[in-house]
């Protein structure tokens, strides 16, 4: 199974959440069985910062594919980040997460579970891959501390 996922709201959760160990070693499992996770992690800067940086290196380290969308470029200009979801590729299965005042980088206020692969008019599988064409690796630290960055 291939997870695909799209994470604008507060990064918290990923580095410094007392969830954050549980969360990753779950994700970790589930590579380590096969699966595949790809995450977008969206903020708004041109580099990713250095809280996007961290909470990749930890997914990466878990086996996790991530990639990163900066808000501000407005490359996706008919989707708000408003929220978040996670569908799996293959059968459409979605968890949706919702209502962060309408802005990106808010905090959750509901989850929604779907299985048809679309959400407020938005077919899910393709806003993904629209964000992830338009979205860049993240340096890893060492790249991102070397002269000339």
């Amino acid at each position: 199974m291939t997870v695909h996922t799209i994470h604008s709201c507060a990064l918290d959760v990923w580095v410094e959440h007392p969830l954050t160990t549980s969360l990753l070693n779950r994700q970790k499992d589930f590579c380590q069985k096969g699966g595949k996770i790809v995450r977008i992690l969206c903020d708004r800067n041109p580099v990713p910062g250095q809280q996007v940086c961290s909470a990749a290196k930890s997914m990466a380290e878990a086996g996790i594919e991530v990639a990163y969308y900066d808000l501000a470029s407005r490359k996706v200009a008919d989707h708000n980040f408003a929220w978040d979801y996670a569908i799996v590729d293959e059968t459409g299965d979605t968890a949706i997460w919702d209502s962060f005042a309408n802005s990106p980088g808010g905090v959750i206020g509901e989850a929604v579970y779907l299985n048809q692969g679309e959400y407020k008019g938005k077919d899910l599988r393709e806003l993904w891959r629209r964000v992830r064409a338009v979205s860049n690796p993240i340096p890893s630290q060492a790249e991102a501390n070397s002269p000339g960055n």
